[in-house]
């Protein structure tokens, strides 16, 4: 009896440790850029250290709005945590920004990504520091973490010139003084012209033009270096001086204001890059400056094309290759669909070049365009018969000519379903019929308007 008794408490006890403790919080990986950015400060002992992050929105949960004050019918509510401790580990200080978005609507959108963007700084001395990024969803409590970055603050009057710090932003004519950063971890947008904005330190330098030479190496699929890319002449770029750049968050996106201010110790540059030209690769960024006074300095960094709303069936060379059975020959297929895996890469991206409409970038928005019919038709109209809807006879007619201008729908007991395609810009429909009414529906006819 006892030995039982002994054995009941135990089990008593076990179980009230384990209600007792919180379930733990889930975590969850969604896309997320995290940039670390330092620049000089306001005087000659200090630097701002600063981290730019962009999280995707489905991290956050949509629930329904009850708040008669604020608009939409969904809200998106959580937390963004960036805290900096120093090489001790100890806490130097804390930022955190609260979410509250607005939704219309809870389903995702399959063409084009939704982000929380923004930026927390830090006034530090030199030093080492790391930094911990937590963003948290406040109805589900599920969080994704970073915990990684280590920056280095370096001693303004030991330390010889360098760069401090190098980011992509994007140049709006409308406003000069505000550059818009790219905010993707560092790397760059594919298809598009960006600038690269380059803190510097030049103790002692008085210089106001900097001279500058830029060059990417293509580095292949096991990071080894390959081919470079670089200007074609020396860049002369004018050194700004005795302004600040104060980092805010805007609608969208994350902008410097410059600011002019006398008593400003750093100095930086604006590099204009045809990054539009690059194709999607990882790339190794070099950057030589030599001011005016002579002064040198070198930056290297690993840098990518990135393109976070490339439609799926893109992302498969082969499987991108194979969606192009529609508009080429079987012969042309085969040829494109040799080699090995960068001459099958070069080869598609060769094809879609030809019929390139956008001039001056690598980015193809009739390639764009024909593969996002292509995961579209994937997702709608596959069956149990034909999982792969790209595939079926609605599939290809969906690829070929797109949305319909309007569609007709029948049920004929005996003959099946029948839908009918009516396409005003090229004055045709097609019928489909599914006799066997499971969903496979085959072409039967095609006829003018």
């Amino acid at each position: 009896m006892r030995t039982t008794r002994a054995l009941l408490l135990l089990l008593f006890a076990a179980l009230s440790q384990s209600v007792a403790q919180p379930p733990p919080t889930p975590e969850i990986q969604v896309p997320m850029f995290l940039e670390p950015l330092v620049l000089p400060g306001r005087d000659a002992a200090t630097w701002v250290v600063t981290l730019n992050y962009r999280v995707d929105r489905e991290l956050f949960v949509p629930i329904r709005n009850i708040d008669t004050t604020l608009a939409g019918q969904y809200r998106c509510m959580g937390e963004i945590l960036v805290e900096l401790a120093d090489s001790t580990g100890s806490s130097f200080d804390r930022q955190i920004d609260r979410i509250d978005l607005a939704e219309n609507s809870v389903a995702p959108s399959l063409q084009e990504r939704h982000w929380v963007q923004g930026t927390a700084s830090f006034t530090v001395s030199p030093g080492t520091y790391r930094i911990f990024f937590e963003a948290t969803d406040k109805e589900s409590q599920r969080r994704q973490v970073n915990k990684e970055i280590v920056v280095r603050t370096p001693r303004k009057d030991l330390d010889g010139p360098g760069i401090s710090g190098a980011t992509f932003v994007e140049l709006r004519p409308a406003s000069p003084d505000t550059l818009v950063l790219e905010n993707f971890g560092g790397d760059f947008l594919f298809g598009k012209n960006r600038a690269l904005l380059v803190g510097l330190h030049l103790p002692g330098d008085t210089s106001t033009i900097v001279n500058c030479r830029w060059s990417f190496t293509v580095m292949d699929r096991s990071n080894e270096p390959g081919s470079m890319l670089a200007p074609d002449s020396l860049l002369r770029i004018p050194l700004v001086t005795r302004t600040q750049i104060v980092l805010s968050e805007a609608v969208g996106d994350v902008r410097g204001a410059l600011h002019p201010d006398s008593s400003a110790t750093g100095a930086f540059v604006v590099i204009p890059i045809n990054t539009a030209l690059l194709p999607l690769r990882n790339y190794t960024l070099r950057l030589d400056l030599t001011t005016s006074q002579g002064k040198q300095t070198t930056f290297t960094r690993p840098v990518r094309a990135v393109w976070p709303e490339m439609p799926f069936s893109l992302k498969n060379v082969d499987g991108a290759l194979e969606a192009l059975r529609f508009i080429t020959t079987e012969g042309q297929l085969d040829s494109l669909r040799s080699g090995s895996f960068e001459q099958r890469r070069d080869a598609l991206e060769a094809f879609w070049q030809a019929r390139n409409r956008t001039a001056g970038t690598a980015r193809n928005e009739v390639m764009t365009e024909y593969y996002r019919r292509v995961d579209f038709a994937i997702r709608n109209f596959g069956t149990l018969r034909i999982p792969d809807g790209s595939r079926s006879d609605r599939g290809k007619i969906f690829i070929l000519c797109g949305q319909a201008t309007r569609t007709e729908r029948s049920l004929n007991p005996a003959g099946g379903h029948m839908e009918t395609w009516f396409y005003d810009h090229i004055k045709k429909k097609f019928v489909f019929v599914d006799e066997s009414k499971t969903g496979t529906y085959t072409l039967v006819a095609t006829a003018p308007l």
